[in-house]
């Protein structure tokens, strides 16, 4: 599997409130943001992974400092000019790396988990979404059955009590290439990835399978004031 890392967003939070550095680079608890966000994954550190990043933070040894000390070893840094139309459009930019039917996983690193991810060795579906009951109305909320099969999801929409981590499984790239390129956005002003699980749910033939996970696991990284909570000491 390939995971893919989109990490080229602005920190617009962050730097309303004075932050000068990129999200990423910040620390908190004696590590970076990085750091808590990748040891989420690290069940899959054999994988491969992108990073994709803004030339203009000039993240490359930062990343593959980190990587080092983490024990990530295949990996590649894409690193582009500007803001894209959001994660969706961010990821695409993994596109040359990854053979169109290798799966992929995506990551907003925006949240620590301290009991790592694992996708079931008896999943048979096309995407596989990780949720946690949350409060509040600033994630992406799923619907789903008694099986745990996603029966509507949606993007700051308050449609369940269970949200999604932000990591997001497709069972190749070419799934997610081409969710990416039939689904509308009219209702986003970004292109998100969890929207993109729509065409699956509709598609009778196609399966997209939910984990729940301990709420008290999932510690958010996505705001100032998120990590805060986590270390009440941050600062730049």
């Amino acid at each position: 599997m390939n995971i893919i890392i989109t990490m080229a967003g602005e920190s617009s939070r962050f730097k309303a409130v004075g932050f000068s550095t990129p999200k990423f680079m910040l620390r908190a608890n004696g590590q970076s943001l990085f750091a808590w966000s990748m040891q989420s994954l690290s069940n899959f550190f054999e994988s491969r992974f992108i990073f994709i990043a803004r030339q203009e933070h000039a993240a490359r040894d930062f990343i593959t400092a980190e990587c080092a000390q983490l024990g990530i070893d295949n990996f590649e840094v894409v690193e582009i000019d500007g803001l894209t139309g959001g994660q969706a459009e961010t990821a695409l930019y993994a596109k040359p790396y990854i053979k169109s039917d290798e799966a992929i996983g995506i990551y907003n690193i925006d949240t620590y988990i301290s009991e790592p991810l694992t996708i079931p060795e008896t999943f048979q579906g096309q995407g596989w979404i990780p949720v946690f009951e949350a409060e509040g109305d600033k994630w992406s909320f799923v619907c789903f059955d008694e099986a745990g099969v996603a029966t509507d999801i949606a993007e700051k929409k308050r449609i369940s009590s269970f949200a999604t981590v932000g990591f997001y499984y497709f069972k190749s790239f070419d799934i997610f290439a081409r969710c990416l390129e039939r689904y509308g956005f009219e209702d986003y002003q970004e292109k998100y990835i969890a929207p993109l699980y729509s065409v699956l749910i509709e598609d009778s033939h196609s399966q997209v399978m939910i984990e729940k996970l301990k709420p008290a696991t999932v510690v958010g990284l996505g705001t100032p004031e998120d990590v805060l909570l986590f270390d009440e000491n941050f600062s730049d």
